[in-house]
């Protein structure tokens, strides 16, 4: 399985707080968020962690802006190298700043913002989202196996209702514990536990170490956010759809960090010192030490996470269906990109925005780039579908790529050897590779795997 190789290609993206697509230029200017940004203090949010020294990027939905970056790419103008905000100004949107996330630009891990006019944000609230994702930046630098390996994701039982069932009750257990106060708050958290540990004997012990790597990277960092912006903790006690394992570790992450710090203090300073313990495991150390009892769940709240989980196993199921559906009947162009001669590798993707709609095929909703030695093509802001060429539905290599409803016909063409596929949203070159046209639908066939002698 290719997982491991290409897991570390998709790590910034995958640390994100959420990818939005292509929005206006934003009323806030990426200065005021830069300067709300360095009035954080050093260590006020995390032990160890400067957000002010952490470089980074902001797509307006014109340009990128840098601040406090030490190597600008090619092309990049500074406009001020003496003041504290370092900035630099660079046409268009560099490679890498997709996403509310973290990326290498200019060859140094780098927060990212893309600003969006729909959010409202304030340059403050913006600031605390920038701290979201520089602490992703020195979670990679202090403690890279603070992560949850996606490639899980794509094979996680979403539709299993004995253990949705547990997890929505574990996620109703979770929210009294956070509405309570005192001893019965700790109670409350102690099942919890409870519950969860009679989910985890049932699922997968790759699912498990997902669920509590994004925990630590994304629960965490969402703490980091609340704790910029004055935000409180919350969760969802009605729980998430059924396949949301990812958004859900955001709050539970959040939750657990927050009881924490009541329950335990010095857990951070644990961390730091180096301790390799998820959230559940260092809360659970606590409410033992503290001799704290569960609570028991009423039946009437085991009988609605039954019936709740059933429910959401249908919805997910229908939904599954009708982006099916949607996507087989998308008016416009369509290119379909053929490696099954030389499966292409996935080079990054957006774990946001991704469906698995079959155990073969997978949904990209967003931003998808593949590749493999004879060239690559990154899909942005439309719909694009996966074949698996092997027994992962995204890992094991990708035999087809189609993506559909294009309103412009694409750009394809021979040039320098191979083929340029460029449309918008749409931009990719292959080697040896040949295209044909049949009425709306493009498709480029790549050339087979090379021999050792090529």
């Amino acid at each position: 399985m290719r997982a491991v190789a290409v897991f570390a290609v998709i790590l910034f993206l995958a640390t994100g707080a959420g990818a939005v697509s292509a929005p206006p230029v934003a009323a806030v200017s990426p200065a005021a968020i830069a300067i709300a940004l360095g009035q954080i203090e050093d260590g006020a949010l995390w032990p160890g962690f400067a957000p002010k020294k952490t470089p980074l990027a902001i797509w307006d939905g014109k340009d990128t802006h840098l601040f406090r970056h030490p190597s600008p790419p090619k092309g990049c103008k500074r406009e001020n190298k003496k003041d504290a905000l370092s900035t630099a100004h660079c046409k268009g949107r560099l490679d890498g700043v997709v996403a509310n996330s973290s990326a290498v630009v200019g060859g140094v891990a780098t927060a990212t913002l893309v600003l969006d006019l729909g959010a409202s944000h304030t340059a403050a609230e913006w600031a605390a989202i920038a701290a979201h994702e520089a602490f992703h930046v020195f979670q990679r630098e202090r403690h890279p196996n603070w992560i949850g390996n996606e490639a899980e994701l794509f094979v996680y039982p979403f539709d299993d209702q004995d253990l949705l069932s547990l997890r929505r009750l574990e996620t109703a257990m979770l929210a009294r514990s956070l509405t309570a106060v005192g001893d019965e708050r700790k109670a409350w958290a102690a099942t919890f536990l409870e519950t969860r540990a009679k989910r985890y004997l049932r699922l997968s012990e790759g699912a498990v170490g997902y669920e509590r790597g994004t925990e630590l990277n994304e629960g965490l960092a969402r703490y980091v956010q609340g704790k910029a912006s004055g935000e409180k903790a919350t969760i969802e006690s009605d729980d998430y759809p059924a396949d949301a394992v990812r958004l859900r570790a955001y709050d539970t992450g959040w939750v657990m960090a927050s009881l924490l710090d009541e329950i335990a203090p010095d857990w951070q300073a644990r961390l730091e010192a180096g301790e390799s313990k998820s959230l559940d495991q260092l809360l659970a150390d606590a409410l033992v030490a503290l001799k704290v009892v569960a609570n028991e769940p009423r039946t009437s709240e085991r009988v609605a996470a039954n019936y709740g989980a059933l429910r959401d196993i249908e919805l997910y199921r229908g939904q599954l269906a009708r982006l099916r559906e949607d996507f087989d009947h998308k008016l416009g162009f369509e290119v379909v990109i053929d490696a099954s001669g030389q499966a292409l590798d996935p080079h990054g993707f957006d774990p946001l925005n991704v469906v698995r709609l079959s155990p073969k095929e997978v949904l990209h909703r967003r931003f998808v780039k593949l590749g493999n030695d004879r060239g690559e093509i990154e899909v942005q802001n439309l719909e694009a579908l996966t074949l698996a060429a092997g027994d992962h539905p995204l890992f094991a290599g990708i035999a087809a790529l189609t993506i559909r409803g294009l309103k412009l016909e694409p750009k394809i063409r021979e040039k320098d050897g191979g083929v340029s596929i460029e449309a918008p949203g749409i931009s990719g070159f292959f080697r040896g590779a040949r295209f044909e046209r049949s009425g709306s639908r493009t498709v480029v066939t790549l050339a087979a795997k090379m021999a050792a002698s090529e």
